[in-house]
C-alpha cells in the first residue's frame, strides 16, 4: 500500500469544509475514516490505466454515496484508490464502514466482467479544535493514525483504534446485532507514532472471520519480555529495590499506555523515555497525598484513576475507570399506526469538582416524541418533543418544544438547545426532522467542550 504522509496537509478550502461540518453537528470531536483498494497497483500494471480508471470511478461513486447518505459523513479527499472522510459520530462511521464492505461484496457479484475489488478501512477519532478553532496539527495526528491503522488491515477488513471501539460498542448492543462482532488484536507499533496503538476489528461474522494484522510489529506481552530478559531483569529489579530505600518521593508508571494524562485536572503528566514496556519515571513533581489522573477520549467520555502517593518510591499501574456521560436518542417514523413514542433510562456516572472531590451522579432521563398532520396543510407534520432530566432526585430540566416540519422539503431541519448546565457539564437536546421522520437526542457534554 502507498504511504499516506502527503494526505495530512489540508488546504484552506478543506479546513473550511471540516469546520462547517463539525459546527453543523455541534461537535469538536470527529471520526476519520480511511479506505484503500487492495492490489490497485498490480491491477493497473495488469489491466492498464483505462480499465482501472473505470473501476476507480465506480468505486468512488459507490463509497461516496454510502458515506454521505443522509448527511452522515463527508468525503474530504480522493487520492488514487483511497478516500478520506469524516463523521461526527463514531457509531455512524462504523456502520458506514460495514455497509461499504457489504456493498463491495454485492458490487463484485453484479459486475462479474470486472476483477473483484477489495477495500480495507481504518478509523480513528479525537478532538480537533482548540478554543473553537480547528487545529491542523491536532487533526493531522488523527488523520495519520487512521491512515496507519488502515495500513494494518487486509482487503475486506475494518480496523479501529480503542476510542472508536469504545464509543461504538454500545451502538451494536443497543441494536442487538448478533452477527456483528468485535475482536481485539492487541497493541501494535505504527510508523511515526511512539506509543503502541490498540487495534480492534469489527466484522460481520456471517461472511468474514477476524484476522490479526499482517507484517506489523506487535507489542510483546510482559510475560514474554520478562522470560526473555531472565536474570537481567531480576538484577534490574534488585537495583530498583536498592534505589527505593535510597531516594524518596519518586513516582514510576509501569507499562503505561494512556496518552495526554492530566494530574488533578491541571498539570500534564510527563514521563521519562518512550512508551515501552517497563517502568517510566514521572518528570513532574507529585507530592505525597491523593491525586486524580484522567485522560479524555471525547466530549462525553473520560477515564479516571484515583491514586495515593506515599513518601519513597511509588509504582503505579494503569487501572482507569471508564466514565461515560448519558446519551438517550430515539427516532419516530410517522405513520397512521406510529404517531408517538416515549423512552426512559437511568444512568450512573461520576464528576469531580475543582478540588478533585468525587461527585456521584444518578440520572433519570425521559424523552417523548409525538407527531400529527397539520389539519390545514397535510404537507406539514406538527412534532412535539417532551423531556425531563432528574439528577440525584432533583428535576433540573423539564419541558416541551413544538416544531412544524415540511414533509416535501428535501433538506433536513435541525434544532439544538442547552437544557441544563453546571460547572462540570451541560445537557443538550438535539432534534432532527426530515420527511416523515423525527429524531431527538438528550445527552451530556463535559463543560470544557462547550463552544
Amino acid at each position: 500500500m502507498e504511504e499516506h504522509n502527503h494526505l495530512i496537509g489540508l488546504d484552506e478550502q478543506q479546513l473550511a469544509i471540516i469546520d462547517e461540518f463539525r459546527k453543523r453537528r455541534n461537535t469538536s470531536v470527529l471520526t476519520i475514516l480511511f479506505t484503500d483498494m487492495k492490489g490497485f497497483t498490480t491491477l493497473t500494471e495488469q489491466k492498464g490505466e483505462v480499465y482501472t480508471g473505470r473501476v476507480i470511478d465506480l468505486h468512488d461513486a459507490l463509497l461516496t454515496q454510502i458515506i454521505e447518505a443522509e448527511g452522515a459523513g463527508k468525503v474530504l479527499r480522493y487520492i488514487g484508490d483511497s478516500i478520506m472522510a469524516i463523521f461526527s459520530e463514531p457509531s455512524t462511521a462504523v456502520e458506514r464502514a460495514l455497509r461499504i464492505q457489504s456493498e463491495i461484496d454485492k458490487f463484485n457479484q453484479e459486475f462479474p466482467q470486472l476483477e473483484n475489488i477489495s477495500v480495507r478501512i481504518g478509523l480513528d477519532m479525537g478532538q480537533i479544535t482548540v478554543k473553537n478553532d480547528i487545529h491542523p496539527d491536532i487533526f493531522g495526528r488523527h488523520v495519520n493514525r487512521a491512515s496507519r491503522v488502515e495500513g494494518l488491515a487486509d482487503g475486506g477488513q475494518i480496523f479501529t483504534t480503542f476510542p472508536v471501539f469504545d464509543s461504538a460498542k454500545g451502538w451494536l448492543k443497543s441494536r442487538e446485532h448478533d452477527h456483528l462482532i468485535w475482536k481485539c488484536h492487541g497493541k501494535y507499533f505504527l510508523k511515526g507514532i511512539d506509543a503502541p496503538t490498540e487495534i480492534f476489528e469489527i466484522l460481520d461474522s456471517r461472511s468474514r472471520q477476524a484476522r490479526p494484522p499482517q507484517h506489523a510489529r506487535k507489542r510483546r506481552s510482559l510475560f514474554s519480555i520478562y522470560l526473555s530478559l531472565g536474570f537481567l531483569l531480576l538484577g534490574a529489579a534488585a537495583a530498583v529495590l536498592l534505589l527505593y530505600f535510597k531516594d524518596s518521593n519518586e513516582v514510576w508508571f509501569v507499562d503505561w499506555y494512556p496518552e495526554k494524562i492530566k494530574i488533578d485536572q491541571k498539570q500534564e503528566l510527563i514521563l521519562e523515555g518512550k512508551a515501552l514496556p517497563g517502568a517510566r519515571k514521572a518528570l513532574v513533581k507529585m507530592d505525597p497525598g491523593r491525586h486524580l489522573l484522567q485522560f479524555d477520549v471525547h466530549f462525553q467520555k473520560k477515564y479516571y484513576m484515583e491514586i495515593e502517593i506515599k513518601p519513597g518510591k511509588n509504582y503505579i499501574k494503569p487501572e482507569f475507570i471508564e466514565n461515560y456521560l448519558p446519551s438517550l436518542s430515539r427516532r419516530l417514523d410517522y405513520s397512521n399506526d406510529n404517531q408517538a413514542l416515549q423512552a426512559k433510562e437511568d444512568f450512573s456516572y461520576r464528576l469531580y469538582d475543582r478540588n478533585n472531590r468525587r461527585l456521584d451522579q444518578q440520572v433519570k432521563i425521559m424523552l417523548a416524541i409525538r407527531a400529527s398532520e397539520n389539519k390545514q396543510n397535510k404537507d406539514y407534520l406538527n412534532i412535539l418533543y417532551e423531556w425531563q432530566i432528574v439528577i440525584n432526585g432533583r428535576i433540573v430540566s423539564q419541558g416541551q418544544s413544538q416544531v412544524s416540519n415540511q414533509r416535501s422539503n428535501p433538506e433536513p431541519q435541525r434544532t439544538n438547545k442547552v437544557l441544563y448546565e453546571d460547572k462540570q457539564h451541560y445537557y443538550y437536546l438535539k432534534c432532527f426532522m426530515h420527511r416523515d421522520s423525527a429524531e431527538a437526542e438528550i445527552g451530556a457534554v463535559y463543560i470544557e467542550y462547550k463552544e
